[in-house]
């Protein structure tokens, strides 16, 4: 966090802590960047996070009656990291949403804000007149989209957006901020995204069970770290964000800390282990801990433990059914699962070594792992239509298409070698005639300038072209003074656009070559006697570039 800025709301004894570089796309705001509302009061609960709605209960989906403490609205401009290349004839990047957002304080949040290795819960604000029924369908229902919902220290703050779909004579903004004024009169119901929450809840909550299998005896193996995968790390955008939207078929991972050099055997044990766990369908409960109290401190296998912290600290613990003692208890803020039951079942799909001492798995439970299986199922039952094989062929098949396929390279490079001779031939041919030619009338040597269509070869192979033509001609000739070749190809002949290739005398081809790639409608490069690029117009204006380099 690079500042901080403090608003004190009017209207209420709220010390609203916020910071300006919460949110890449969130620019620096002011003090009077924000409003508070005339709906908060000096007796407003005010949950922090650690004890939001949604870590108390993670498997509400809805929060009636919120109060709004304070807001702000800014322009969001586009992050561009690096430089992209953009694809040819695609259509420009549009939003789905209006570029204003609004960041919005409420007293109490549905929605997870990132952190702890867990993604932001998304989902909708819904603001209804109080004097209006909510399920009156004749009401125009005013719809705040939750792009994200952020922890800025130990507040939860919603980035919002707006679809274009309010049509009236006001403009969207003045609605909204109209609103958010005078939320006294309206009632803001929080509605979260349940099908992306319930994937994140189950991937998440399968990551602490192989944690804790992991980590007990015999295996003791620590968890290094963990990751919960995306859309938005994929570069996708949700479609039907905030409305059940799409949840991503790449499984999560689990570092584990293991020096064995057999480990495999190991991890599908705790692979068998953490199914039979669910199949006992444990409590997964959340609860409080006084980090003074070392009775309670010593039950949590935690490396995150803060130290100095005040405050209760939230605990999620697998186990203790019956009376049983628990398998494992953690600290925790994220969203979890109510029993193992709702994991139904944990699959690994990849073992790997990243590091000398860690090794990587890869994992998915629940719906995510539905949908992955089904998902390989359909690509498996694609490949095997293109194949005409079944699944146990597939690997022989590829391996057998592969062999092919080398063995087509091969003798299709043994051709394109007797055509390469071919084309040099054809070159040396023609200088040694128009050599003659100019020994024959005396005088100077005189410029000769030749060009050259070669089909389809790609500019490796042109440039093997120029190599031999390069050698045989200064085996039979000292130098290549006033000689100038220009060769294009790399497409078929019907086609205008492809490379071209200028060799020959350096000075003249450092002269005539930005001339050629510009008469060729194109670009290129080069030095030593060689320039080469690519050009839209290779063939109906070589004779023009011909032409150019007969005047140099």
């Amino acid at each position: 966090v690079d500042c901080f800025f403090l608003v004190l709301s009017s209207s209420s004894s709220l010390l609203f802590v916020v910071a300006s570089s919460f949110s890449p796309s969130l620019p620096a705001l002011s003090s009077s960047s924000f409003s508070s509302s005339s709906s908060s009061s000096s007796n407003t609960n005010i949950a922090k996070c650690g004890e939001l709605a949604c870590q108390m209960d993670s498997t509400r989906q809805t929060l009636d009656n919120t109060i709004l403490l304070s807001y702000c609205t800014f322009q969001e401009k586009e992050i561009i990291k690096g430089k992209k290349k953009k694809k040819k004839n695609s259509p420009p990047k549009t939003s789905r949403y209006n570029s204003e957002r609004y960041v919005i304080a409420l007293h109490d949040s549905i929605f997870y804000p990132e952190g702890g290795g867990q993604p932001s819960d998304t989902g909708v604000l819904q603001l209804l007149n109080e004097e209006e029924e909510e399920d009156d369908d004749s009401v125009q229902k005013i719809e705040l989209i939750v792009t994200k919902a952020t922890n800025v220290n130990q507040f939860c703050l919603l980035t919002c957006a707006t679809t274009t779909l309010l049509s009236c004579n006001y403009t969207e903004k003045e609605i909204i901020t109209n609103v958010l004024q005078n939320s006294q009169k309206y009632k803001i119901k929080q509605v979260v995204d349940w099908n992306r929450r319930f994937d994140f809840m189950t991937q998440h909550s399968a990551q602490h069970l192989i944690s804790a299998i992991a980590l007990s005896a015999p295996y003791n193996m620590d968890t290094h770290s963990f990751k919960l995968s995306s859309n938005e790390e994929e570069g996708e955008e949700d479609e039907a964000i905030g409305k059940g939207g799409s949840i991503t078929t790449k499984p999560s991972y689990v570092d584990l800390v293991c020096t064995k050099a057999n480990f495999v055997k190991d991890v599908l044990e705790i692979e068998n282990l953490v199914n039979e766990k669910i199949q006992e369908n444990l409590n997964m409960t959340p609860r409080y801990m006084d980090p003074n109290d070392d009775d309670d401190t010593s039950q949590v296998r935690s490396r995150l433990l803060p130290d100095g912290i005040t405050g209760k600290i939230r605990l999620v613990e697998i186990g203790s059914n019956n009376g049983s003692s628990s398998i494992d208890c953690n600290t925790c803020a994220g969203t979890h699962v109510p029993s193992l039951s709702y994991l139904q079942m944990i699959s690994f799909f990849k073992i790997e070594r990243v590091k000398a001492s860690v090794i990587r798995v890869h994992f998915a439970s629940s719906n995510r792992l539905r949908r992955i299986n089904a998902l390989n199922y359909k690509r498996e039952s694609e490949i095997n239509h293109v194949l005409s094989c079944q699944a146990v062929e597939q690997v022989g098949r590829i391996e057998s298409l592969m062999r092919e396929k080398k063995e087509m390279e091969r003798e299709m490079s043994v051709w394109k070698e007797r055509v390469c001779d071919g084309f040099m031939e054809e070159v040396l041919k023609e200088l040694l005639v128009r050599r003659k030619q100019q020994e024959e009338e005396g005088g100077d040597v005189k410029k000769i300038v030749v060009t050259l269509d070669v089909g389809e070869l790609d500019m490796p192979w042109m440039t093997i072209l120029e190599q031999n033509v390069i050698k045989e001609w200064t085996a039979r000739s000292t130098t290549m003074e006033g000689i100038v070749v220009l060769m294009v190809g790399g497409s078929p002949k019907e086609e205008d656009a492809g490379n071209f290739y200028l060799m020959g005398d350096a000075t003249l081809v450092s002269e005539g070559g930005k001339q050629v790639a510009q008469i060729l409608n194109g670009r290129g490069g080069g030095r030593s006697g060689k320039f080469q690029g690519k050009g839209g117009a290779i063939r109906s204006k070589l004779e023009e570039a011909k032409e150019m380099l007969m005047q140099l």
